[in-house]
């Protein structure tokens, strides 16, 4: 029952986080409705110890929903393969994915879903993070309290990683960065940009 306190380094406040929580069960029945949803999905990829997630969002006028999350560890990648291509059969719409290391044989892979392949340099996870942070600020992105296995009788949860996340200490942030993907072709040049509160990521 631990609470976090926002303490100046959090990517996202914790107040934003709670009104993205609190606003969800309203704004999912204002998506719901639309005859032709459209949705972006983005697959951060595993990286030893981390786990490979796929977020996908509703997008409506600019503005966000999380429809679906998954997350796991320890697959084969013709098994990650076959769940991002079991997910746009699902979800069909924008796809990015994660082209780091051996990123780019999963685009290569998916190339029938003409997925964007985007390489984590330190610039890009920047410009990708304080853009989840513009749009937790503007109020333009909710989400329900997904909660999922972790192995060893451990439950990982969304709301936590949110919270966790600094600018400071964020390498495992996997479900932040495949949200922060699927957010990026939101992203409007010509609004007020955030300027990153870091030192190094």
């Amino acid at each position: 029952m631990g609470q976090f306190v926002d303490s100046g380094g959090e990517i996202i406040r914790g107040v934003h986080v709670d009104r993205a929580l609190d606003e969800y069960k309203d704004k999912i029945s204002i998506f719901s409705v639309e005859p032709v949803p459209f949705y972006i999905s983005g697959w951060d990829l595993a990286r030893k110890k981390t786990a490979t997630v796929g977020v996908t969002l509703q997008v409506k006028d600019g503005k966000a929903i999380i429809v679906s999350v998954e997350r796991f560890k320890m697959y084969e990648w013709k098994d990650i393969i076959q769940k991002i291509k079991n997910r746009q059969k699902k979800y069909p719409g924008r796809l990015l994915v994660d082209a780091t290391g051996l990123g780019d044989v999963v685009v290569e892979q998916l190339k029938d879903y003409n997925p964007t392949p985007v390489i984590f340099t330190e610039s890009v996870k920047a410009g990708l993070l304080t853009n989840v942070e513009f749009f937790h600020e503007q109020n333009k992105i909710w989400y329900q309290r997904w909660e999922l296995p972790d192995g060893n009788g451990k439950i990982w949860a969304l709301e936590d990683e949110m919270r966790q996340a600094r600018w400071d200490n964020n390498n495992e942030c996997d479900s932040l960065m495949a949200l922060a993907l699927a957010l990026w072709p939101l992203y409007k040049k010509e609004k007020v940009f955030i300027s990153p509160k870091i030192g190094r990521i």
